[in-house]
């Protein structure tokens, strides 16, 4: 069990790569979900499974392998990139998959990062830049991660399952925030201009 919840913690070794390896895995868990959502259009569900069957795992394993790491917040344990990531691409890719989609809930998750004051492109056209907008999340996830704004830096010093996970949780939780903070300032400096 315990070769399994260190392979698990280091994505399945990525994590041991001397150099880079948070940086590996989100590549990985962009490459991973851009060849999901290629592959059918009905993976949503999939993915969405095993990013919470693997968010509820995620403590076990760290509580239970954490001794063969060198310290308590081990650059080896990679996993948490991988969820923290997870949950921008979990958004994009319920808009695209999801046929179903009430139009709220479309132009919640999707129109923000089109919108400008004349057009609001349609789930059609946000297909075409999927990948650019895989690539704009993978970005600002690192950006977040790397620099630590807000609350990050407080909960990263947590050495439990609430620092190594959260911190990732919450960077990814701000990608998904990101656009709607751009269309809020947007607005507000279009109002102080009037």
């Amino acid at each position: 069990m315990n070769s399994f919840n260190i392979n698990f913690l280091t994505f399945f070794g990525i994590g041991n790569i001397k150099f880079g390896q948070n940086t590996f895995a989100t590549v990985f868990t962009c490459l991973i979900f851009y060849f999901f959502i290629n592959l059918n259009n009905q993976s949503f569900w999939f993915l969405l499974i095993v990013f919470f069957l693997s968010l509820f795992y995620s403590p076990f394993a760290i509580d239970k392998s954490i001794e063969y790491f060198d310290n308590n917040n081990p650059n080896q344990i990679v996993i948490n990139k991988v969820l923290g990531l997870s949950l921008p691409l979990l958004c994009l890719s319920a808009v695209f998959q999801l046929q179903n989609l009430p139009d709220f809930m479309q132009n919640f998750l999707s129109i923000i990062w089109f919108y400008d004051e004349h057009t609001l492109i349609t789930k059609f056209h946000a297909t075409i830049y999927y990948k650019y907008l895989i690539i704009i999340n993978f970005i600002l996830f690192r950006f977040f991660c790397i620099f630590k704004p807000f609350q990050l830096s407080y909960i990263d010093k947590k050495k439990i399952f609430l620092g190594i996970i959260m911190n990732d949780l919450l960077a990814g939780l701000y990608c998904v925030l990101f656009p709607f903070i751009l269309v809020v300032l947007k607005m507000l400096i279009f109002l102080v201009t009037i």
